[in-house]
């Protein structure tokens, strides 16, 4: 096997590497600690961090939803959303954070389910996105703990929250959970 190993000598905005993901066009995006998003496409990096309008530079988590907007997470300043804007990998950035009625601006996940909502995990419970509004889940509401550091769906529509106090699985009925 081979292994090529990438770092800041081959064009990577910064070494602390906290989220990869592959997007539909087969596309690596790389969260940083410290120096934004990176964009690897024809073996070379493209860097979207504070310059490019990205309000956080310390990125936790990466998602891609079924538009093809890249949703990123990130440590003080909510979600950045990149929306594609041509082919040649314009993109339009915009941000949703407490303001917008996002429920903490430190994002550890971001999530989307099978039906197109996203689950945005914070530090003080989870915002779940759905056709533009906001709903907010917290221990209130039953979750275990407002922490939420992961999200999965399995395939029969749960979604699991993962806390640093455990687990909680939400169960699907009508309309919500």
């Amino acid at each position: 096997s081979m292994m090529i190993n990438y770092t800041i000598k081959k064009g990577l905005s910064n070494n602390n590497i906290t989220s990869i993901l592959e997007d539909r066009e087969g596309n690596l995006w790389i969260g940083t600690y410290g120096s934004g998003i990176a964009m690897f496409m024809d073996k070379s990096f493209t860097t979207y961090n504070w310059n490019e309008g990205v309000q956080d530079n310390f990125v936790f988590s990466l998602a891609e939803d079924k538009d093809k907007n890249i949703w990123i997470g990130t440590g003080a300043s909510g979600v950045a959303v990149l929306t594609p804007m041509d082919a040649n990998h314009q993109y339009k950035i915009r941000t949703i954070t407490t303001d917008d009625g996002l429920i903490n601006n430190f994002v550890r996940i971001v999530y989307e389910d099978r039906l197109g909502k996203m689950w945005i995990g914070t530090s003080e419970g989870v915002s779940i996105r759905d056709q533009g509004k906001l709903k907010k889940l917290t221990v209130n509401d039953g979750i275990i703990h407002n922490y939420v550091r992961t999200v999965l769906e399995d395939r029969n529509g749960n979604i699991y929250l993962g806390t640093p106090a455990g687990m909680s699985k939400l169960i699907p009925h009508g309309n919500g959970y």
